[in-house]
């Protein structure tokens, strides 16, 4: 039996597809796409039913603006619906899904899937898909699920990880594999703050362990490990060298290197570089007035002078200081005796005597910051 639903007023323009209620309820009054919407004489079918109040034709409306106005809904019955969706599986089955199919000779462990439209072939089902198949559960129960063989959820061992539910008391204590923040107050902490990615690893002895390796927010880059069949004890922190901590302050704790590769700098006194190993150099060129009137080994010196280094060697060291004049000359230059950690003497050098002049000198330091 066909139904008629006219209840309410409706709106709709010219070219639209959508029609807009007011006073009417078509879920409740059992609107079905596949009903016909009539208005001013027309008939447009309803492709689908959005809520109570608003509806989409299955084709633009062909007629004028209708603005809180009259309308019907015809509901086709049981009976055409059905036919309707008969006439549509037979539509199907004439793509030639159903002919390439049974063209098809089954086997065990195959499986039909689409080539092209209303084409099929055979693909493998091996063990593997049957089982992942057959399972109920296939992705983690939270983002630190460890589960064999579970499919990994968005944040993953903290992938992606934008919240503080990985930030441990103690990176000491860790054991879930993934990424883990901390703080200046985290036990184990290489640096104020950072990620470490912890991993489980595998010896050769097939004793097991743990490899942690932090990221610190100013660029750095840390790795230790854990054996445990030392202790266990987690090794002490090891910084990778990276371009950011290349050239910094250079700085020791009992004999072991632990800020930057290569320090560089310059004041008054001169230049000088130091090392992560201990090694220190200083130079300096200076222009000084002098007089060459001293007896010195067969010849003639200046009076001695005195340079303060740039940068201070290790306490109570014997750096090596040489002296040269800065261009071709008629006189040289030379430590005349031995230099401390913080200054060295010097003076030009001559074979006869020489009056004053300015005396332009190189001056070279190397020895030890530690």
């Amino acid at each position: 039996m066909t139904t008629t639903y006219t209840t309410g007023t409706i709106s709709v323009s010219n070219g639209s597809t959508t029609v807009t209620g007011v006073g009417t309820n078509w879920i409740a009054g059992g609107i079905l796409p596949g009903d016909d919407f009539r208005a001013a004489g027309l008939t447009v079918e309803i492709a689908s039913v959005n809520s109570a109040t608003s509806i989409t034709l299955a084709r633009a409306w062909p007629g004028g603006g209708q603005a809180s106005a009259n309308y019907s809904i015809r509901l086709i019955d049981a009976g055409e619906r059905s036919l309707v969706a008969l006439n549509q599986i037979v539509g199907a089955l004439g793509s030639g899904n159903l002919t390439s199919l049974a063209g098809l000779e089954g086997a065990a462990n195959k499986m039909p899937y689409f080539t092209g439209l209303g084409t099929l072939a055979l693909a493998d089902l091996t063990p593997a898909a049957r089982a992942l198949l057959a399972r109920t559960t296939i992705e983690q129960s939270s983002p630190s699920d460890a589960t064999a063989g579970r499919v990994l959820l968005n944040r993953a061992h903290g992938l992606g990880e934008t919240s503080s539910i990985l930030s441990p008391a103690s990176l000491d204590t860790v054991t879930t594999t993934g990424f883990h923040r901390y703080a200046s107050t985290t036990t184990g902490a290489p640096s104020s703050a950072g990620v470490v990615l912890h991993m489980t690893r595998l010896a050769s002895s097939g004793a097991s362990g743990f490899l942690q390796i932090a990221f610190g927010v100013s660029s750095q880059i840390f790795v230790r490990h854990l054996t445990d069949t030392v202790g266990p004890v987690w090794s002490a922190w090891t910084e990778i060298t990276t371009r950011a901590n290349l050239v910094g302050t250079v700085s020791q704790s009992g004999g072991v290197p632990t800020g930057a590769v290569i320090e560089r700098g310059s004041n008054a006194n001169g230049d000088y570089v130091r090392f992560a190993d201990g090694t220190q150099i200083c130079w300096h060129t200076l222009t000084v007035n002098l007089a060459i009137n001293v007896a010195y080994l067969g010849g003639f010196r200046s009076g001695g002078q005195n340079w303060t280094f740039p940068a201070e060697f290790l306490s109570a060291s014997a750096p090596k200081l040489v002296a040269m004049p800065n261009a071709a000359s008629a006189f040289g230059a030379a430590s005349h005796s031995a230099p401390n950690a913080t200054s060295g003497p010097w003076a030009v050098t001559a074979v006869t005597t020489q009056a004053a002049a300015n005396r332009t000198v190189d001056l070279i330091a190397t020895g030890r910051w530690f």
